[in-house]
């Protein structure tokens, strides 16, 4: 009725509005069923998602992209634990170039502490079983002191994926410190959870750690924790002077002479 009345413009433009609307299944508007599928297919406005985007997506699919994902270290779940289980080393005589930079920092403190008659730190006690010559029986505390921080600082390294290509001079110097300074964060955090550890053990199994009096606690423990606290800061202090250097040094490395 309103196509009638309004005359042969106000139909055509019904048709071409009916025709939008309709799509191509067409609508019989006074007798003229072939004219709309045309319109539909001329007038029909490009889809923004079509049948690929709307399709499902296949749950095999998405367990190839997590696998891709955990390659390539983005993996969503379960990424902080395969980088201790399944670590991805790049350069192999990264971590052993790591552990002797780091085991040689307590054998310098050693050896400084000796010549120079400082007091000596809790771990450098002399090897009951070793020859008595000069500073021979030093020598296996500092060692074993140097292998448990070399320990520390693999697991940072692990942790902060600092054996990959980009964490030692692929991508410059500014990349480079900071996966150091991660893999140093996370080194600093286990040593100290080992110190509380051995100190829980000390003070817990011995009178030391008891209340010399009521209310009062022992001025014997407080003395061993504040030593141990100074040397877990001179350890954090040193190796990260010493890290930081070789980790740059490494990353001048791959400038010169590459992978």
């Amino acid at each position: 009725l309103i196509a009638h009345m309004a005359g042969a413009k106000a139909r055509e433009s019904l048709v071409v509005l009916l025709s939008l609307l309709g799509g191509s299944h067409g609508f019989a508007v006074h007798g003229r069923p072939r004219l709309l599928p045309q319109l539909g297919r001329v007038a029909r406005l490009p889809s923004p998602a079509g049948p690929a985007a709307l399709r499902m997506s296949d749950p095999r699919e998405d367990g190839d992209e997590d696998r891709d994902m955990s390659k390539a270290g983005g993996d969503p779940s379960g990424g902080l634990l395969s980088r201790f289980l399944q670590p991805r080393v790049d350069d192999g005589g990264l971590p052993i170039a790591d552990s002797l930079v780091c085991l040689s920092v307590p054998v310098i403190i050693a050896t400084v502490t000796l010549a120079g008659g400082l007091p000596r730190p809790t771990w450098l006690v002399a090897a009951p079983f070793v020859p008595r010559i000069r500073s021979l029986p030093f020598v296996l505390p500092a060692v074993g002191h140097g292998l448990a921080l070399a320990s520390c600082w693999v697991l940072g390294a692990f942790a902060a994926r600092a054996y990959e290509q980009p964490a030692y001079g692929s991508k410059g110097y500014a990349v480079a410190l900071g996966y150091t300074l991660r893999a140093g964060a996370f080194a600093t955090g286990a040593l100290a959870l080992v110190v509380q550890a051995q100190l829980f053990l000390q003070l817990g199994a011995s009178s030391v750690g008891a209340w010399a009096e009521p209310g009062f606690p022992s001025t014997v423990a407080d003395a061993i924790i504040v030593q141990r606290t100074g040397e877990v800061v001179l350890d954090v202090a040193s190796e990260a002077v010493a890290m930081t250097a070789w980790r740059l040094y490494r990353s001048s490395l791959y400038g010169r002479f590459g992978d």
